[in-house]
């Protein structure tokens, strides 16, 4: 594509020193991306380059209403490193670059409530309409997911209303946490009835949790543990509150291999199962809630990762993610071609990269 050289070096020099960070960190994943730039990958053997037309379910979008909001509210450093800037073009250039065909996009972290209902309102009405607005210019390379406006219930009903039946979206991004309220939470049972109505697919995405622990290295850079901790957080309240189980129709997406789910959840299983015996909270079948979840890879899912994952759930229930662009263009493009090359998953790349999300998002 003419002028991606050119793209492909602006980006890289903008984002040369957070992404030095964010890839020395692991910051996508928690952990397991090695140096600047380079990926830890997993080990031969290798299997040829494949190609194919990928369907990246986690990508993000930082309009500048959004970027003005977080400013004003003085949030902007909150997670502990500025949002990369991001524009459209840009975007494309960069899908262009890693084979992507088609992007899903949603807001990331701040959560866009900073405690008035009716500027989140407002605020969340606008970031949809602007999301909208690329599908619609864009409809064979971008989906989105809409936000919602929580904790606040009422204004979310009228939003998911607006984004499914007026912006035609083709999910819903919920935060793990909105201003301290879990998803799994009873204050949030309308929405989760509403959303099964609407066999809605979910996308949860972290941010700062409702208490973050004081001196220590984790609590300055929260993408590398606490937004990973939050997400596996919010996930074990939506399986033991029932919430899975009892709206069947919510396609929940986990994002970055389950975060610390798939290392808990045998813990988890025994530990409720010992509780409820006991009498100590309602009785929870783990593994049937896990087995109705659905996973993207975003981060660096190799060299353990990955695996991992794949003994806990089928593989038609993962799908690719970038993290664009907090996770710098080229160590996406090197991470995913090191997946590609990962023989052990030959047999579910097109699933993985293309197949599955075009079966859950049935809109697209």
């Amino acid at each position: 594509m003419q002028g991606e050289n050119k793209a492909e070096s602006e980006i890289s020099r903008r984002y040369f020193c957070m992404g030095s960070v964010i890839v020395a960190a692991g910051i996508a994943s928690g952990g397991m991306l090695a140096g600047c730039g380079k990926v830890a990958t997993a080990p031969q053997p290798k299997s040829p380059e494949i190609k194919i037309k990928t369907v990246d379910v986690h990508s993000h979008i930082i309009p500048p209403e959004y970027t003005e909001a977080v400013r004003k509210a003085g949030v902007a450093n909150e997670d502990g490193f500025p949002a990369p800037e991001w524009n459209l073009e840009e975007h494309l250039n960069f899908m262009d670059q890693a084979e992507i065909e088609l992007s899903i996009l949603s807001l990331s972290s701040p959560h866009q409530n900073f405690g008035n209902n009716e500027e989140s309102r407002v605020l969340s009405r606008r970031i949809n309409e602007t999301t909208a607005a690329i599908k619609q210019k864009y409809p064979k390379r971008f989906g989105f997911n809409a936000v919602l406006p929580l904790p606040d219930v009422e204004g979310s009903l009228e939003e998911i209303t607006h984004a499914f039946d007026v912006l035609k979206a083709d999910g819903i991004k919920l935060s793990s946490n909105s201003r301290g309220v879990y998803l799994g939470d009873p204050l949030f049972e309308p929405i989760f009835a509403e959303l099964n109505k609407r066999n809605a697919v979910v996308n949860i995405h972290p941010c700062k949790p409702s208490a973050v622990p004081a001196n220590v290295f984790t609590s300055g850079l929260l993408p590398l543990f606490e937004f990973i901790a939050d997400t596996t957080r919010a996930v074990i309240n939506l399986i033991t509150s029932g919430t899975i189980t009892r709206y069947p129709n919510v396609k929940i997406v986990v994002p970055h291999c389950g975060s610390f789910l798939p290392g808990l959840v045998e813990r988890l299983a025994g530990i409720t199962e010992i509780l409820t015996a006991q009498g100590v909270g309602k009785p929870v079948n783990v593994m049937d809630s896990v087995k109705m979840l659905y996973f993207d890879i975003a981060g660096t899912p190799l060299p353990r990762n990955f695996d991992t994952l794949l003994t806990m759930v089928d593989p038609s229930k993962v799908m690719y993610g970038s993290d664009y662009p907090f996770t710098p263009a080229p160590a996406i493009i090197a991470n995913k071609k090191a997946i590609m090359a990962y023989e052990p998953i030959d047999k579910y790349k097109a699933m993985i990269f293309r197949e599955n999300a075009l079966q859950l998002f049935k809109r697209l």
